[in-house]
């Protein structure tokens, strides 16, 4: 499961080096146009040829694009290092370095009859395993889920999502 973790890493990492790549030549040609379109400019301003005004538009469409087109490649980058940093996340949860990952502390009780004996919540618990929750109402329901029983309906239900789903890595991952 490392190795796979591993392999989708690299892959993030190669397709961001990527993005970055592209993003920089975006960037010179948005500078090229900009000076471009602000030479035009000057030039319309200071000599009555019209065929400068076509320049000027055509210039100020292809300048347009060239932020449109920066944008997609900075969102894509974006969502490879999003994607890279999660596979490093689930090697270290694979190789049990959990002390980066929030240990759910929080949600301890003090007279629970089982949260500390189990190991449910606190530093190198089930919780700091199983917690990929970004929102504070899905890091307390998670944490409720750990520390009461459930209804064996339930549990059977979440056993067939959780089977479902274990096939699916990559899903998981987007």
């Amino acid at each position: 499961m490392i190795d796979f973790f591993e392999e989708k890493k690299s892959t993030h990492l190669e397709k961001l080096n990527k993005f970055r790549s592209i993003s920089n030549r975006l960037s010179w040609l948005r500078l090229f146009l900009f000076l471009t379109l602000a030479a035009s400019i000057i030039t319309v301003l200071s000599t009555s040829i019209l065929w400068i005004w076509g320049v000027v538009f055509v210039v100020t469409v292809g300048f347009y694009y060239a932020i449109l087109a920066h944008k997609a490649s900075e969102k894509a980058q974006n969502m490879q290092e999003a994607l890279a940093s999660l596979c490093e996340e689930e090697i270290e949860r694979l190789n049990t370095h959990l002390s980066q990952f929030e240990t759910g502390e929080s949600f301890l009780q003090a007279h629970h009859p089982f949260q500390a004996d189990l190991d449910i919540l606190g530093r190198h618990s089930l919780y700091q395993l199983l917690n990929r929750c970004e929102i504070p109402e899905s890091k307390e329901l998670l944490a409720a889920w750990l520390s009461q029983p459930a209804p064996k309906g339930d549990i059977l239900l979440r056993q067939e999502s959780s089977k479902e789903l274990s096939d699916q890595i990559d899903w998981a991952l987007e």
